[in-house]
């Protein structure tokens, strides 16, 4: 269904407690439900510098930030302190997901939806497969790269080459 509104995005001020990826990663760490998530730094004032390097991708987050805004690719801890400016409890860091699906060599984003109730949950098996506009390059740190949903295509999950061998994993 394709809406026409001016409201792209919540307010925080409603999705401030589901939408805070430091209050979700710390939700599902208590219930032990972190195998499917990247490595997760949340203590970044004490992390350890001999994690980076020029091959590993990391992305810093704010926790608060959502739609993929306050989103950066980085690789160095000197690049992450010039983002942070002293202020390490508002991020987290992930690791890049390892083995990604690419499309035509173009990275992905999914966009899943659930509906969560009492009881019972749904998943609705069809979601958005965001295909930004730059192919992958892992060397390359920018944004148009890594984190550009807002430059991109969209197509329909199902439609997907992957979708019989990811839709399993979502569930």
């Amino acid at each position: 269904v394709r809406v026409n509104s001016k409201i792209s995005l919540i307010p925080k001020n409603i999705t401030n407690i589901i939408d805070n990826k430091l209050t979700m990663y710390t939700t599902l760490l208590e219930n032990n439900l972190t195998d499917f998530l990247p490595k997760t730094y949340t203590k970044l004032k004490d992390i350890d510098p001999n994690i980076f390097n020029e091959d590993k991708i990391f992305f810093l987050k704010k926790h608060n930030g959502s739609g993929g805004k306050d989103v950066y690719a980085i690789n160095s801890l000197k690049r992450m302190n010039e983002i942070v400016k002293k202020q390490h409890s508002n991020y987290i860091l992930q690791e890049e997901v390892p083995d990604m699906l690419l499309h035509n060599g173009h990275k992905t984003s999914l966009r899943i939806f659930v509906l969560i109730t009492g009881n019972e949950n749904y998943i609705y098996k069809e979601g958005r497969t965001y295909v930004y506009s730059s192919k992958y390059c892992k060397n390359n740190m920018s944004n148009n790269v890594h984190n550009d949903v807002y430059n991109s295509n969209f197509f329909n999950f199902t439609d997907q080459h992957y979708y019989d061998k990811a839709f399993p994993k979502i569930k």
